[in-house]
């Protein structure tokens, strides 16, 4: 789930908004089920991303299963939309539950600029380790 989850905020980055179907079409379809949108219901969760419907949910921490399985529901989904035990609907004449759009929050901006900083330290670091071996090897076959 890293690379994916890693991958999605990229992109969100990238973009500034992208709509539940796009997120859906970049997430692997393993299960074809509410398993699959695990990565963005965590990312939800985290407060990693925000999402226009937010307000319109319950004002308790929802666990990553629900929201997963309101993804799995949404992202083809015109004006309403089931999971089975819930009813999902979009307000709005125009508005298609799949054009949801989730944006990256302070806390996912964070995030995203952590993981480019070690990821550019871990570079740096073994570019200076090969540096370092090549000059060793140099001074001692010099020295020999």
């Amino acid at each position: 789930m890293g690379n994916t989850v890693i991958r999605l905020l990229k992109l969100i980055d990238k973009k500034g908004e992208v709509s539940l179907s796009e997120l859906s079409k970049l997430i692997p379809k393993n299960y074809n089920d509410h398993r699959d949108f695990y990565p963005i219901a965590f990312l939800v969760s985290n407060n990693l991303l925000d999402d226009e419907f937010f307000q319109q949910r319950e004002q308790v921490d929802l666990k990553e299963q629900l929201l997963a399985r309101e993804f799995y529901a949404c992202h083809s989904a015109g004006k309403s939309a089931s999971d089975g035990d819930r009813q999902f609907t979009a307000m709005g004449n125009k508005q298609k539950l799949s054009d949801q759009k989730f944006a990256l929050s302070a806390q996912g901006h964070i995030y995203l600029s952590d993981y480019r900083t070690r990821r550019n330290d871990r570079l740096s670091a073994l570019a200076t380790g090969i540096v370092v071996g090549i000059i060793t090897s140099l001074v001692t076959i010099a020295l020999s």
